[in-house]
């Protein structure tokens, strides 16, 4: 508590000792540094609050939008032939020919055969890169009407300038347990 009296008698005396246009600029530069600090302290971190904020909201309503899209492309893709009439072909065949007859065979940059071939377990684990999205689902329509079923499926948007694309991690098998 001294040292405060101390500092307030030293404040005061400065204070005297200055003529009155010195105490007005004085004063102006007070109130010019509390605006300053009051800009720094309280309204940069709001605007930079409310700009990550209004990031957040623009991203969640473009994976909303995504989401939505591939809704309605997977309401409108007709099954292409039902899984009882679905060739015995392997799978990892079926996986080839059917990302070259979609297009995709260049996304298409991982091929792994998972699970024990003897004992029928037949799947596939697939990776796929900047695949438009749209061509990923009527390919995986593709794969139920041939009679391979989705065991796993990890889909990213990519953050580019070209909408619809995606990353996908996808893990096929047969269905029926055939």
């Amino acid at each position: 508590m001294n040292r405060l009296h101390n500092f307030s008698q030293m404040f005061t005396t400065f204070w005297r000792q200055r003529s009155p246009q010195e105490r007005r600029t004085l004063s102006l530069a007070a109130v010019a540094l509390a605006v300053l600090l009051a800009y720094q302290l309280i309204w940069n971190p709001v605007q930079q609050w409310a700009a990550a904020a209004q990031e957040r909201l623009d991203t969640t309503q473009k994976l909303a939008a995504f989401t939505a899209q591939a809704k309605q492309t997977l309401s409108r893709t007709p099954a292409l032939m039902g899984a009882e009439q679905a060739p015995q072909i392997s799978l990892m065949v079926w996986v080839e020919q059917a990302a070259r007859s979609m297009g995709i065979e260049r996304q298409l940059t991982q091929r792994q055969p998972v699970g024990n071939l003897t004992e029928g377990d037949q799947r596939v684990q697939l990776k796929f890169v900047a695949v438009p999205f749209d061509t990923l689902l009527r390919w995986l329509a593709q794969a139920n009407a041939a009679g391979f079923g989705v065991l796993h499926l990890e889909v990213t948007p990519q953050a580019t300038d070209r909408t619809g694309l995606v990353d996908a991690t996808i893990q096929l098998g047969r269905s029926g347990g055939s």
